[in-house]
């Protein structure tokens, strides 16, 4: 099997989608065809790499990756999107789209000032798992734990208790805020959204190192990504809208890890979600706010599935 790399344009992007997305994929709730035009355009600006992977002859494709400059400082590459089609995986597809970004970073004609390459995996995921270990990255830490994502009215069901328990003291500090809000929030004071047994608030650029962080990825979540940012003195949390055809999903991150604050939270977003979103539904939190949530609501575990996402790390190697 003759595999050619390259760089895609324009022309790919639909037929990758068509490819690599098929209908029913992951239940209907496969991300790519809602971010995979936005990606191209990060691709134009030169702030992402999108590389795909083509049998020779016909051309089909097979694969694809992509690598995003996340950080202010452009040191860190965050891998994207890898996929293989399901009748090429295990035979060196995946290896070969992450060598082929590597190569173009190694000869610095992308993001001259790179360090590190990060991706990050859901635990029960062991084939992007393994490509990944074999290009070097490791596993740093659980990032964060997710419930699975479920039908809204799924969602309602299982975090019923939650939300009738929520503390209308605690909801009434919570309010919707702008990129510049946060942004304000987060450089001010760090302590509320990086404190102990929680997951740094970097996840939202994908760079949990940084020490400052990005306004114009905030400002990007908010204008193109449709998420919403709540806010408190002591907590933050963003819905992340997803619109599909078929319907929507909504993803809320809570960045707290005391049970009324992710309580007032959750029952914020899902009100936000049956106001703004059609399907599907949900949570990502810290392992620490995870065993808070499941230690009082062990119900949530009937209705719902916890992966961890683990964050993996390897240093860039660089060509002279």
């Amino acid at each position: 099997m003759a595999v050619r790399c390259r760089l895609l344009d324009e022309g790919d992007i639909e037929k990758t989608i068509r490819r690599l997305s098929p209908p029913g994929m992951w239940n209907g709730m496969d991300y790519l065809p809602c971010v995979l035009h936005y990606w191209f355009d990060l691709h134009r600006r030169n702030k992402m790499l999108l590389v795909g992977a083509f049998l020779e002859p016909p051309g089909d494709i097979v694969g694809m990756c992509g690598g995003q400059l996340v950080d202010p400082g452009q040191q860190t590459i965050m891998i994207k999107g890898l996929r293989t089609h399901p009748d090429f995986q295990g035979r060196g597809v995946g290896k070969a789209l992450v060598d082929f970004i590597q190569s173009i970073v190694s000869q610095r004609q992308f993001g001259p000032n790179v360090k590190r390459y990060r991706a990050t995996v859901e635990s029960n995921n062991t084939a992007s798992f393994h490509v990944l270990s074999k290009l070097g990255l490791a596993p740093q830490f659980v990032l964060c734990s997710v419930t699975q994502v479920v039908p809204l009215s799924q969602a309602e069901l299982a975090f019923s208790r939650v939300t009738a328990e929520a503390s209308p003291t605690v909801m009434g500090q919570i309010h919707p805020c702008t990129a510049e809000a946060v942004h304000a929030l987060i450089t001010t004071n760090k302590a509320i959204v990086n404190g102990p047994g929680m997951f740094p608030v970097y996840h939202i650029i994908d760079d949990w190192k940084s020490e400052i962080v990005s306004l114009e990825r905030l400002r990007e979540l908010e204008d193109h990504d449709k998420t919403v940012f709540l806010t408190s003195e002591t907590s933050l949390s963003t819905g992340y809208l997803c619109r599909k055809v078929a319907g929507s999903l909504w993803y809320t991150t809570v960045y707290s890890s005391d049970l009324a604050t992710i309580q007032a939270h959750i029952t914020l977003q899902l009100e936000l979600a049956r106001k703004h979103c059609g399907a599907f539904f949900g949570v990502f939190l810290s392992q620490t706010g995870m065993q808070a949530l499941l230690g009082s609501h062990q119900e949530i575990l009937a209705q719902t599935k916890i992966h961890n996402i683990m964050l993996l790390e390897s240093e860039a190697v660089l060509g002279g």
